[in-house]
């Protein structure tokens, strides 16, 4: 083996056992319940999938007190036309994730899913960082993103967090294969809705990447094609559950989404990214510096996607607490 390709394979083991060890943290350390209105939407939702039903249903329908369907829904639901079919608050796209988990491993089998989602984080933002800068810097990557704060605080979570970067980290690792890259965005999009404008960066990013014998429109309609499948389930269930491809469970978009948020939230985002990561995540602003040819311009592409969630949870209502960095 030659010095370069021992190098290579260094780095490779370094961040294939960085995924490890976060996914066997995760497992370890992880809660395997569902303790809050969010988690507990997720797990009840993906059991009812599970079993074959749009939602949760039970039995209990009536008691001898003033507003029953209210009392009777459960953690992370809102009454439904009927007591007996609740209405989910989370977006139903991470239960169907969890699904397949379910039928193979019974209920617990939902807890695994994060487990295996943050292993895959870390070998796709390896992967993009070995793209642009050679091994080693695939192995800082994965280092980093096993040891970042908010990613370790979220891999023990039964909720879409992990899951969401994995499936946006991992499309961007694979832009060169349209079809698959655009399959991981439809998912990303049914997961968490509200990221979906990050899509057109994505779009733009397979174009880029667009391999010889292939034109750079053909690689953006494979991607977007590919993407159809995931959109498509989020609208109809969207429809199913709210009445509406556009609606969901939460509060109107023009109450969750304001310019008045800006402010509080670059202070609240910016005091929680300083207090733990200080400055490292700012030195991806010198990428494009330094690097050169089509490996810059993938470079700007990652930044731009970066600010589009910036942009996004800026405009979001704010949370002061530090792990909203998720």
């Amino acid at each position: 083996m030659t010095h370069a390709g021992g190098q290579k394979a260094v780095a490779l083991a370094l961040a294939v056992t960085a995924a490890l060890a976060l996914s066997a943290f995760a497992v370890v350390r992880g809660t395997w319940a569902v303790g809050g209105s969010d988690s507990s939407c997720y797990g009840l939702m993906a059991k009812a999938f599970a079993s074959g039903h749009l939602q949760p249903l039970t039995s209990l329908t009536d008691a001898p007190w003033p507003n029953v369907p209210v009392t009777l829904a459960p953690g992370g639901f809102r009454p439904g036309a009927t007591p007996a079919a609740p209405i989910p608050i989370c977006a139903p796209g991470f239960s169907v994730v969890m699904t397949p988990f379910a039928w193979l491993l019974g209920v617990d089998g939902i807890f695994w899913v994060t487990p295996l989602a943050a292993a895959m984080l870390v070998l796709s933002a390896a992967a993009i960082a070995a793209d642009l800068g050679g091994g080693l810097a695939g192995a800082t990557a994965a280092i980093l993103v096993a040891a970042s704060p908010i990613v370790l605080f979220q891999s023990v979570q039964p909720m879409n967090d992990i899951v969401t970067a994995a499936l946006w980290i991992a499309a961007f690792a694979v832009l060169a294969r349209p079809a698959l890259s655009g399959a991981l965005v439809g998912v990303a999009v049914l997961v968490r809705p509200n990221l979906a404008p990050l899509a057109v960066v994505a779009g733009a990013g397979a174009m880029l990447h667009h391999r010889a014998g292939r034109s750079a429109w053909s690689s953006l309609a494979i991607m977007v094609a590919a993407s159809i499948p995931g959109v498509l389930t989020m609208a109809l269930l969207n429809r199913a559950l709210y009445g509406a491809v556009l609606s969901t469970g939460y509060a109107p978009a023009a109450s969750l989404f304001s310019t008045a948020h800006v402010v509080p939230n670059l202070s609240n985002y910016g005091r929680a990214l300083f207090e733990t990561q200080h400055v490292v995540p700012a030195l991806a602003l010198a990428a494009p510096l330094v690097l050169r040819g089509a490996r810059r311009w993938h470079a700007v592409a990652l930044l731009v996607f970066a600010a589009g969630v910036a942009a996004i949870y800026a405009l979001y209502e704010p949370f002061p607490e530090w792990w909203y960095l998720r």
